[in-house]
């Protein structure tokens, strides 16, 4: 049985704090090439303007293709492009924390 807390516990929604991802580059030319529409609004005309817009564009990342050898490894290729990203720069972790 866990330990039993004097603090109260809030029923409903719970909100953390949490430090968002920015893409590094900051002038607004650059912004609009790396991103995109929601991606239930993307077709695949779309997905491939935006894939060839600029290599970093989100939708590598919100709309992962399969490699054509391993079905249904779109969202590992995401979370290792998600990876480099960051450790290249591309993607930045906020300063602080914010909701």
């Amino acid at each position: 049985m866990p330990p039993v807390s004097s603090l109260p516990v809030p029923k409903g929604l719970i909100l953390a704090p949490f430090r968002g991802l920015r893409y590094a580059a900051h002038h607004p030319a650059q912004l609009a090439r790396l991103t995109s529409p929601p991606y239930d609004v993307i077709d695949e005309d779309e997905r491939r303007e935006l894939e060839n817009t600029d290599p970093h564009n989100v939708v590598r990342l919100i709309l992962p293709r399969d490699e054509e050898s391993s079905p249904g490894s779109g969202y590992r290729r995401a979370a290792e492009t998600l990876r480099r990203w960051r450790a290249d720069g591309v993607l930045r972790p906020d300063p602080t924390q914010a909701v």
